[in-house]
C-alpha cells in the first residue's frame, strides 16, 4: 500500500509543508503531487531490499518544474510564511525550552523549508538540532533537495509494521537518529509523531520514554495492530490537537524548570 511518504513536517504544523508549497504555487503540479501520493507504481516498495525512488527525489523533481515555471525564492518564502503554526504548539515549545530540554526536529522535509518556517514564526532559536534532507539554492535560483541518506549507502533499516511493511523511507531512518540521540546523553526522550515513518523511532524508545502519537493518523492506525503495538516499550500518550500537547508539556516540563540538571537530560523530537 502507498504510505504517507509526503507528509513532511506535520507533527509541529497541521499542513504538509511540501504539498502546501507546491499546491499554492501551481494547481497543476499540486494535482500531479496528489497523483504521486496515490499511485503505487512510483512509490518506493518498502518490502523490497532494492529501493529506487523516494518521495525526496520526486519532490526535487517538482521543485525543478516550479523553477521552470518561473517561480522564485521570494515567492516560495511568501508561501512558507502562510503555513499556519498553532499558537498552543508554540507555547508548548517555549515551556520545554524554559525547562532546558533539548528540542530537535527529525523531518522528511528539507533544511530550507524548515528554516524559513521557523524563522517566520521567530522560534528557530528554540531548536537544538534539525535533522532533515539537505537543500540549497542553485546559481540559477532553483531549490535543490537531496536525500539525507544517499541512495548509494542505504540505511538498511528493516523495521516492519503489520499491513504496512517497512515503514522507513529510503532517504532517512528516523529510528537510527533516535538511537544516536539516546546514546548521547538523554535520560528521557519525548517523541512526537503521526506518520508511518514515525513508527520505527518509537520502537527505539525505552520504557521511561514517551511517545506522543496523534490520533486518527497513520501512526495511530499502525498501533491498533497488536503485533505493532507489542514493539513499543515507551509510554504512549495520544493527542488530537496542539492544546493536548501543551497540556502534556505543562505537566511534564514546568516542574522541571526548577531542576535544570534533570531537564538537561531530556530531549524532545518531532
Amino acid at each position: 500500500m502507498a504510505l504517507d511518504a509526503s507528509k513532511s513536517f506535520r507533527s509541529l504544523i497541521d499542513e504538509d509543508s511540501d504539498n502546501f508549497l507546491v499546491s499554492k504555487l501551481s494547481a497543476l503540479l499540486g494535482q500531479k503531487m496528489s497523483t504521486f501520493e496515490t499511485d503505487t507504481t512510483w512509490t518506493e516498495n518498502l518490502n523490497d531490499i532494492q529501493i529506487d525512488k523516494s518521495w525526496t527525489d520526486l519532490m526535487n523533481q517538482l521543485l525543478s518544474e516550479l523553477h521552470e515555471l518561473g517561480f522564485t525564492e521570494k515567492q516560495m518564502d511568501a508561501i512558507w510564511a502562510q503555513i499556519p503554526f498553532n499558537e498552543d504548539m508554540i507555547k508548548a515549545l517555549h515551556i520545554a525550552k524554559a525547562a532546558n530540554a533539548d528540542i530537535m526536529i527529525i523531518s522528511d522535509a528539507n533544511t530550507i523549508a524548515i528554516s524559513r518556517i521557523l524563522t517566520h514564526y521567530q522560534i528557530n532559536n528554540l531548536f537544538t538540532k534539525i535533522i532533515t534532507n539537505p537543500a540549497q539554492w542553485s546559481d540559477e535560483g532553483k531549490l535543490v533537495v537531496d536525500r539525507l541518506v544517499p541512495k548509494e549507502t542505504p540505511h538498511g533499516c528493516r523495521t516492519m509494521a503489520e499491513g504496512y511493511g517497512r515503514t522507513c523511507c529510503a532517504n532517512m531512518c528516523k529510528g537510527q537518529e533516535i538511537t544516536r540521540m539516546i546514546q548521547e546523553k538523554y535520560a528521557k526522550v519525548v517523541y512526537v509523531g503521526d506518520g508511518a515513518n514515525d513508527f520505527c523511532p518509537i520502537t527505539r524508545l525505552r520504557a521511561n520514554d514517551i511517545a506522543l502519537v496523534r490520533r486518527n493518523r497513520v501512526l495511530s492506525n499502525i498501533l491498533e495492530t497488536p503485533s505493532s503495538r507489542a514493539q513499543i516499550q515507551a509510554n504512549i500518550i495520544f493527542w488530537s490537537e496542539a492544546v493536548d500537547v501543551l497540556s502534556t508539556y505543562q505537566g511534564l516540563f514546568q516542574p522541571l524548570s526548577q531542576e535544570p540538571d534533570l531537564a538537561a537530560k531530556l530531549a524532545i523530537s518531532y
